[in-house]
């Protein structure tokens, strides 16, 4: 069994920001896991030894999102349970790599989905790949606009 507790967003100097969202569920399959946005956040997910002894370890090819495709993995196995408490926090700076969002980070967990039998027409494998295109094509100073126009 692996649990996933929500967690807590904290600064670059840990200071609280705000609680993690609700869970949508109370168990993630496979299917739920290959079929939404990445819900598991590794910082509140606690495995048992077994997991890796059938799962296998994290996929070192991986940068960005070696903790999904590892989830992906290993929900082929298990189900993920959700614990209603708060047990670890979630460090969020400007150099942290994941808020930084580029396009190999989201060619990454396409690739982490279609290894672990996503398809590649679902709904939520072409909005990575429409996210991916906006990185790639347009230029930074159309992205700041574009940003500034939806936090208005």
């Amino acid at each position: 069994m692996i649990y996933m507790a929500k967690i807590n967003s904290v600064d670059e100097k840990g200071k609280f920001r705000h609680h993690g969202s609700p869970f949508k569920k109370e168990v993630y399959t496979h299917d739920s896991l290959m079929n939404k946005k990445a819900p598991v956040v590794h910082q509140g997910t606690f495995y048992n030894k077994r997991v890796f002894k059938v799962a296998g370890c994290y996929n070192e090819k991986f940068h960005y999102h070696m903790d999904y495709e590892f989830h992906l993995r290993a929900s082929k196995y298990f189900e993920i349970c959700t614990l209603n408490m708060y047990l670890s926090a979630l460090r969020k700076h400007p150099s942290a790599k994941t808020q930084r969002g580029n396009a190999f980070g989201i060619l990454e967990l396409l690739n982490a989905r279609l290894i672990n039998g996503g398809l590649l027409f679902h709904k939520e494998t072409l909005l990575i790949l429409k996210k991916f295109l906006y990185y790639l094509i347009l230029p930074v100073w159309a992205k700041k606009r574009i940003k500034r126009f939806l936090a208005w």
